[in-house]
């Protein structure tokens, strides 16, 4: 069933509650052979010996997520802010991991299930194809090990933008570990729409997929004309799309691609995926 929805244009109360907290914990990764950060928001009156589980949405680019500061692009989805003030307003409590990247070489050779002939530069075989396993043996039984995460795909989201979107449709389409999927300005472009050949393959393992998407993806300013390729693309994905599973889709108009966009459309998602 798809969803064309509306962003859902609200005032947050960006309030910092002091009991909700974010750790940084490191992965060492076998698979990627590299080190990076995960930066855990554990939600306001967080329990580790509660007797119901926490579910858990993991987001690609940590980095970008909670501060300006440690941003690869200087631009924050400032995810925090917006979980601070949903939680309790439409929002059950839940932990937010996100997965850090080191650097954009790094981005592009764990992202990308293929080359990208416009990335610069230019990675000829990158290992996009080991992320769902990196996700499956390496970051969620650190998660689940660690905090009080539900042990089960009903408990457990995937989300991310750009090249992060375009593996998260990816993972979901080779690994069953996850039931909700947040996908943004997902990068499906590459490889000459490589992604559309999976769609037709395999089905999508989730129960609800929420993707958004601007009209002016790439552009500076909504003076440019829109980028309709974009749209188009994702158009042609949710047609595409096979599986059991709620869809929910999103155009904003003048819509850029940026953290600052995303951010925007961050609570519209939320509802959608964990509304109460």
């Amino acid at each position: 069933m798809v969803n064309h929805l509306m962003v859902l244009i609200s005032v947050l109360v960006f309030a910092t509650s002091a009991n909700a907290k974010i750790e940084t914990v490191s992965l060492k990764s076998d698979i990627f052979q590299n080190e990076r950060m995960l930066r855990i928001y554990l939600p306001q009156g967080y329990d580790k010996y509660r007797e119901k589980p926490y579910h858990v949405l993991y987001m690609n680019d940590g980095q970008n997520l909670f501060s300006a500061d440690t941003s690869m692009t200087g631009l924050e989805w400032s995810l925090d802010e917006t979980m601070d003030a949903m939680i309790g307003n439409g929002l059950g409590p839940f932990i937010v991991v996100g997965i850090d990247t080191n650097s954009y070489a790094d981005r592009g050779n764990e992202y990308l299930p293929w080359p990208d002939e416009y990335l610069n530069p230019y990675i000829e075989a990158p290992n996009g194809t080991k992320y769902p396993a990196f996700l499956d043996q390496e970051v969620i039984p650190l998660i689940e090990k660690s905090y009080n995460a539900g042990k089960s795909p009903e408990y457990r989201a995937l989300g991310g933008s750009s090249y992060g979107g375009l593996i998260t449709l990816y993972t979901a389409l080779k690994s069953d570990s996850f039931s909700k999927l947040l996908i943004e300005s997902p990068s499906f472009y590459v490889n000459k729409g490589a992604i559309f050949k999976e769609l037709r393959r395999n089905e999508i393992n989730a129960s609800e997929v929420y993707i958004g998407i601007g009209t002016h993806e790439g552009m500076t300013s909504c003076d440019q004309a829109p980028n309709e390729d974009a749209v188009d693309d994702m158009r042609r994905a949710v047609e595409l799309m096979k599986g059991d599973f709620k869809l929910y889709d999103v155009v904003e108009e003048c819509g850029l691609h940026s953290e600052e966009y995303w951010g925007r459309r961050l609570p519209t998602a939320l509802i959608q995926l964990f509304g109460n």
